[in-house]
């Protein structure tokens, strides 16, 4: 619809004479309705085969979104109004791509009816297991049990969009267990996000979310990011084979309009990858935190003299050659950073087939190679 909802909605109620809740409700479901078409076409794009039908779990759930809440259709069957939300007036429910190797992995939030507190649950939780776990029984007087559930903590919402501060963010991302605790007890190598805007702050947690849904092995596994003085010409930098910490430019990151400007200027340059933007920076990061961590697995293998061998070192030449290329033609088929070495060739293949909506052939090849990789990597 553009512009700001409750501004339409005001709009409506008086130019047509209608309630402010008829309006609310032709506005909002409207809206839920060209997002969900907006939505398959994405899924479309994409590649996605199937995709989830999410419903919200608290009490107000109607009882058609209960009944379809984690159903899983084929994206041939993609219909709003039929599989896919709104399924009513003023519904909340959504959708989400389903992959059948992700089973397990992840969380969704839900709200304790009687307390309103929220929780972190299982993502397979469904409508009906959160009735048991949360709803009072009336024949015994309680609701189930919770152990091993997580409660949200103050100032979490469910999503990064409507969080209005950076130490909200910094909240977000604790609550997820992303990080290996601060060894030291001091809360010096805790999350720190200080000196970012709220824009950039929220694309540094977007980011960690991707590659922690798609490779949840890194959960607890890597030190949290922190905001620091860098050097001038240095956006962001990671500890790859020493925890993975990513630390981004506070003299940068404090302006994303800028920092936007910098990263399409790179991109126009060809020092960056085609069809990357600036968010693409710390998922960069998070391609040498993923590098140092098989590495540090021995998923490289052992190098003559003793010691392990880097992933990206064993990657890119394999890559290089299925894609028909020499390790030379990085330059003009991934990036000129990418020349620098196998680390930073790695981290720039990375990025672009993790945030490229049509990533090239080198791009494609490395992401598929580093699927079948890391099939064999346990989940903590």
């Amino acid at each position: 619809l553009g512009g700001n909802l409750d501004r339409v909605v005001e709009q409506i109620e008086k130019k047509m004479g209608v309630s402010k809740y008829n309006a609310g409700r032709l506005v909002y479901t409207e809206n839920a309705y060209i997002q969900a078409v907006a939505t398959g076409e994405s899924y479309r794009e994409t590649g996605v085969k199937q995709f989830e039908f999410i419903a919200t779990l608290d009490e107000r759930t109607s009882d058609i979104c209960q009944s379809m809440d984690g159903n899983v259709f084929d994206i041939k069957d993609y219909q709003p109004g039929v599989t896919v939300p709104p399924l009513h007036p003023w519904c909340r429910s959504c959708t989400a791509p389903h992959f059948a190797d992700m089973k397990g992995i992840g969380e969704r939030f839900a709200r304790d009816p009687d307390t309103g507190e929220r929780y972190f649950v299982p993502r397979d939780m469904k409508y009906p297991e959160w009735e048991k776990t949360f709803v009072t029984n009336p024949g015994t007087g309680q609701a189930g049990p919770k152990a091993g559930l997580t409660p949200v903590p103050a100032g979490v919402t469910m999503g990064l969009d409507a969080l209005q501060s950076v130490q909200d963010i910094e909240n977000w991302m604790k609550a997820h267990n992303w990080f290996r605790p601060d060894s030291s007890g001091t809360g010096k190598f805790d999350i720190q996000l200080s000196g970012c805007d709220l824009e950039a702050a929220r694309e540094i947690a977007r980011a960690y979310e991707q590659v922690m849904t798609e490779f949840p092995f890194l959960k607890g596994n890597i030190d949290a990011v922190q905001a620091k003085s860098l050097s001038p010409s240095t956006y962001a930098q990671c500890y790859s084979l020493g925890g993975g910490r990513v630390e981004v430019s506070t003299r940068i990151f404090k302006d994303a309009a800028n920092l936007k400007k910098m990263y399409d200027r790179d991109v126009v340059g060809g020092f960056h990858c085609v069809g990357t933007d600036w968010t693409s920076i710390v998922t960069h990061e998070l391609g040498h935190a993923l590098d140092g961590y098989l590495t540090n697995q021995g998923m490289g293998g052992m190098k003559p003299y003793g010691g392990f061998k880097r992933v990206s070192a064993m990657m890119r030449p394999q890559v290089m050659k299925d894609c028909g290329l020499k390790v030379s033609d990085a330059g003009n088929e991934v990036s000129r950073y990418a020349m620098t070495n196998a680390a930073e060739w790695f981290a720039e293949c990375f990025a672009e087939g993790m945030k490229s909506v049509s990533p090239r052939k080198v791009a494609t090849e490395f992401m598929k190679q580093l699927r079948n990789l890391v099939k064999g990597v346990k989940i903590p």
